[in-house]
């Protein structure tokens, strides 16, 4: 599928997206055009979050390494002296986007070259999801028969 998306792209003068190779894993992904000399890039399907997590034990250990742990209590006896703020904690609150929704989000504005709305991708998601357990169904009801 990938490589007739690949040929899509190829022939059309416009081009919006790039296929490039992920970095840890070495999937092809569906990036914008911007993002097409980059090696850096990670695929959403749980590469782009195991190095989020690395990059960010590393700058970890480089802080507490210079001494930002005398820092860091400094800067926590400032923060409950004051009181909380309600859009930080409204903010903390914002629902986590499947990363394969956001994926196809891209992958979809690259055919159709116009912008979906997230709302629109998730009920396509779950409508292509609640057919396909129907399917599954009628096939678990057909095989009992045989």
């Amino acid at each position: 599928m990938i490589y007739l998306l690949y040929l899509k792209l190829a022939v059309e003068e416009d081009n919006t997206a790039v296929i490039i190779r992920c970095s840890q894993c070495g999937i092809l992904i569906l990036t914008k055009n911007c993002n097409s000399g980059r090696k850096d890039i990670c695929c959403p399907f749980g590469c782009r979050k195991k190095r989020k997590q690395e990059n960010s034990k590393a700058r970890s250990k480089k802080y507490y390494d210079n001494g930002g742990h005398t820092k860091k209590k400094i800067l926590n006896r400032a923060r409950s002296d004051k009181t909380i703020n309600k859009t930080s904690a409204l903010q903390s609150q914002k629902p986590q986007i499947d990363p394969f929704i956001l994926y196809l989000r891209i992958l979809l504005h690259s055919i159709f070259k116009e912008k979906i709305s997230l709302e629109e991708i998730i009920h396509l998601h779950q409508k292509v999801i609640s057919r396909s357990l129907e399917f599954c169904k009628n096939l678990a009801i057909l095989a009992r028969y045989d």
